[in-house]
């Protein structure tokens, strides 16, 4: 990997001083100026860190020199002239740890050159002005410096390295001062840092340093490096080429001899490693960038990473050859059977080959001079060059197909004797002997089948009209299966024949399958037993059908399937040979790689040519499995072979993380990364989303395999094969846990994965309250109706009684005016009777008795004056 300047997902720059990787798997590197590089190992980029003067959350320089992960997994980043860099995956971004020459609770130096944490978790930093001591708990920091006034104080400022062995004891490298150690005081006064009593203050140090009085001392006080090997021995380089091992009983250090057999020795002593056996070797035959090497480093995958100055990073994966290298250079493999004897016999277009495993040498059987189709009564016919198909009778005689004819030959030694042959005048594309000792021959333009007792040869072919014939002409396979049926593969279907009758029943031809079929190009045929062994009559065994466009399991009784595609975790679909070893497992030849299949466990693992394979594409039909269970696996450059039970896959379990997330296909930016989120919230409005997911095992993800589940959505798993994201849509409010689990490419499944709690929220129209709001309105409506229709009866009621008072108004009005009308006539006779007489006697006209008309005027106005009575008291009433 080098640096693009037109890829922005390259690396930042050529020279690669560090690889690191974090306990979530990780993969950091360093490039000194340049910042600093993670490596994201599902897309095969690089995402860069690196310093922003507008952006306080950067890395405080590009000149980063060293990381560093605490015990709580937390990530410090040292650099050579701005200080220190604690890094948040949750937030990703960093915090500075910078010098301030006002506060004593700072770095002593910007200029850091090591950083170790000890086992009490705190942080022991060497700079450039002494060491600072970083207290994660309280957030302060303690300064060691030299004092010339205290002899026992750290005897210089300029600090390289610091070391904590085993005994808990530091030793802290400096340029000019030596070696100093320091042994923390106990509580109980004993040497010792377990329990001790933390007080800077009160350390004092031994130097060791050049003395010109001391043999067994250093020759320069310049420290490099301090190292403990596993036999506690403790190791100290020099920046004048030399390497000392102390002896802790006399305290003296011994020079190491470069000129010793089998000891190393280039240039000054920067690091140690950690050897087993303490040899080194020269073992990595790569293929490297140019350029000097700075660092080498092996991840928990077994890969190997080599920086160089100037030249970026290579990558090499030494422990993924899971096939050794057993592989036959035979080019264009198209046949291949291993006869009783253990003789291999491989068909090419060249020729018959016969190898001997145990010798390793190789005959050609077939003149180079052999033209292809001479006639039969040519004296020089010997074979067909191009053979398609071989098979071992059970009288051990060969059976060779070629593209016309078939011969049968006997073997003695190295020499083969031609005994028979049979001119088909078709393709042949198999020999297979039944348990009757039938013959059956494939073409691609029928099925012979063969008696050797009487010598007959009858031919079969399909015949659209008749449905009792074969699917298809175009034969691809035979299998006897355990009850003794024999299964034809076609290319356009599955037969399976009856001795009996002598009739064909056809499947898979392509109409009314339940489960759906994507190919009927059957290529290969096995069965399965999971709960009884091959033989037993009794056991149900489970047909498997390789196809060119899949692996199909299927139920001649139901007539259902099920399709195993890429999408399940084959690495192709094109499947092209198939072999069952004897754990039932199995083994898939493809146009892109070998596919090792579980039945139990539906869980496929896959190898390509980084696995060891010689080749990766595979020829049709070209295949076999010994009576040791060997199997051979021809391609178009040889033959693969090795022993199922021999292939051992990593152990290791990898880490599951969760990588992203999307809404409508649109990277979303979280405060928290995914990976350390515990929840998800979004809107139901958001209908689509999706959630991105890696496993920590990559030496090769394509064979990473995953499986997922929306609780409280999804019933069961949803395998995705290499898939690395989920997608859901139109979810109804709620709350779900979305859980992913997944294998490496071993099909090592780590089967806890990770989890995140999924709410959807409603639109806020769909809110509670929301909802409290249409009760309430709804209880205002039917309120303000029913005030309404109270007010409305009322006001009826109103108007009603108004009317009926009008009514009774206009009903007083009337007696009154009756009433008036009666009091006048009442008044106006009384006072008529009055008025006459008195204007009579007033004229002197009177003529009558004088008193009768007084007596007649007093009657009246008595009468007058009650009915003036009677009117006040009806007022007085009134009111």
């Amino acid at each position: 990997y080098r640096h693009d300047p037109a890829d922005p997902h390259s690396l930042s720059g050529d020279t690669i001083s560090q690889v690191f990787e974090d306990r979530s798997g990780t993969l950091w590197l360093v490039s000194p100026g340049s910042g600093v590089n993670r490596y994201d190992r599902t897309h095969g980029r690089f995402i860069r860190y690196r310093h922003n003067p507008a952006d306080p959350h950067s890395l405080s320089s590009d000149d980063v020199n060293l990381i560093l992960e605490d015990r709580a997994g937390t990530l410090w980043f040292a650099t050579t002239d701005s200080g220190l860099n604690r890094f948040s995956r949750a937030q990703d971004h960093f915090t500075r740890y910078r010098h301030d020459p006002v506060d004593v609770n700072t770095l002593s130096s910007d200029a850091i050159n090591h950083l170790i944490e000890d086992d009490a978790g705190r942080l022991w930093i060497a700079t450039g002005d002494g060491v600072s001591i970083l207290d994660q708990e309280r957030q302060r920091f303690w300064r060691l410096r030299h004092d010339s006034a205290n002899p026992n104080s750290l005897s210089d400022d300029q600090v390289t390295c610091i070391f904590q062995d085993s005994f808990g004891i530091f030793w802290i490298g400096t340029e000019a001062g030596g070696v100093n150690q320091l042994i923390l005081p106990s509580p109980s006064g004993n040497p010792g840092s377990a329990g001790a009593a933390f007080d800077p203050e009160k350390f004092q140090f031994t130097c060791f340093k050049n003395d010109p009085n001391r043999v067994l001392q250093f020759q320069t006080n310049h420290i490099s490096a301090v190292f403990e090997d596993k036999f506690t021995g403790l190791w100290v380089g020099t920046a004048w080429r030399n390497l000392y091992l102390f002896n802790r009983a006399s305290g003296d250090f011994l020079l190491v001899n470069p000129e010793l057999p089998g000891a190393y020795h280039r240039g000054n002593v920067e690091r140690f490693a950690n050897l087993p056996d303490r040899l080194v070797r020269n073992w990595l035959q790569i293929t490297l960038n140019l350029n000097e090497i700075t660092t080498v480093y092996e991840d928990r995958a077994g890969v190997l990473w080599v920086g160089t100055t100037g030249s970026g990073i290579n990558k090499y994966s030494p422990t993924r050859k899971t096939f050794s290298g057993a592989f036959i250079d035979i080019p264009k493999c198209q046949a291949i059977f291993q006869d009783r004897d253990g003789i291999l016999w491989i068909g090419t277009p060249e020729g018959l080959y016969r190898y001997d495993q145990k010798t390793r040498q190789t005959s050609l059987f077939g003149p180079e001079t052999y033209v292809r189709h001479r006639p039969l009564n040519d004296p020089e016919t010997t074979m067909d060059r191009i053979v398609t198909t071989i098979y071992e009778d059970r009288r051990g005689r060969l059976w060779i197909g070629t593209e016309w004819m078939i011969y049968v030959l006997t073997k003695s030694g190295e020499k083969l004797t031609l005994v028979k042959r049979l001119l088909l005048g078709q393709h042949m594309k198999l020999i297979y002997e039944d348990r009757m000792g039938t013959i059956w021959i494939g073409t691609s333009k029928g099925l012979n089948e063969y008696d050797p007792r009487s010598g007959i040869l009858q031919h079969h072919q399909s015949d659209v009209q008749n449905p009792n014939t074969l699917s298809n002409s175009d034969i691809n396979a035979i299998f006897e299966n355990a009850s003794g049926r024999i299964w034809i593969a076609t290319a356009g279907g599955l037969t399976r024949y009856d001795r009996a009758g002598g009739t064909f029943t056809r499947f898979l031809t392509g109409q009314g399958l339940a489960g759906g079929i994507r190919n009927n190009n059957i290529v290969a045929i096995t069965e399965t037993f999971p709960a009884a062994p091959p033989g037993d009559p009794a056991g149900k065994g489970t047909l498997w059908l390789a196809t060119l466009e899949g692996l199909l399991k299927f139920d001649p009784e139901t007539e259902t399937i099920t399709n195993f595609t890429e999408d399940d975790g084959l690495c192709n679909n094109a499947v092209v040979s198939m072999m069952q070893d004897s754990r039932g497992n199995l083994w898939l030849g493809t146009l892109d790689g070998l596919s090792r299949f579980s039945p139990q466990s539906g869980i496929f693992k896959n190898y390509h040519h980084a696995d060891g394979l010689q080749d990766y594409v595979f020829n049709f039909g070209a295949s076999f499995n010994n009576r040791n269970g060997e199997m051979y696996f021809g391609s178009i450059n040889g033959v693969t072979l090795f022993h199922p039970d021999s292939i051992r896959d990593d152990p290791r379990i990898p880490s599951i993380v969760l990588t992203s997330f999307k809404i409508l296909n649109r990277e979303m930016a979280l405060d928290t990364a995914i990976a350390y989120k515990k929840r998800l919230d979004f809107s139901q409005q958001d209908k689509v989303f999706t959630i991105g997911f890696a496993a920590l095992h990559f030496s090769d993800i394509r064979n990473n395999q995953f499986a997922y589940k929306l609780e409280g959505f999804d019933d069961d798993w949803i395998y995705s094969g290499n898939r690395r994201e989920a997608t859901y849509t139109n979810l109804d409010p709620g709350e779900y846990i979305f859980r992913v689990k997944g294998s490496d490419n071993a099909g090592v499944w780590n089967e806890r994965g990770a989890a995140i709690t999924i709410v959807v929220t409603p639109p806020w129209w769909k809110t509670g309250w929301a909802y409290a709001l249409y009760l309430l309105l709804a209880a205002g409506l039917l309120y303000g109706s029913w005030q309404f229709q109270l007010n409305r009866e009322r006001m009826r009621q109103q108007r009603k009684l108004e009317q009926v008072e009008a009514e009774k108004l206009r009903e007083v009005d009337r007696l009154k005016s009756r009433f008036f009308a009666n009091v006048s006539h009442e008044f106006r006779t009384p006072l008529t009777l009055m008025i006459g007489p008195v204007e009579q006697m007033l004229s002197g006209k009177f003529k009558g008795n004088i008193k009768e008309q007084y007596r007649m005027i007093l009657r009246n106005g008595r009468r007058l004056l009650k009915l003036i009575n009677q009117l006040l008291d009806i007022s007085r009433l009134e009111s």
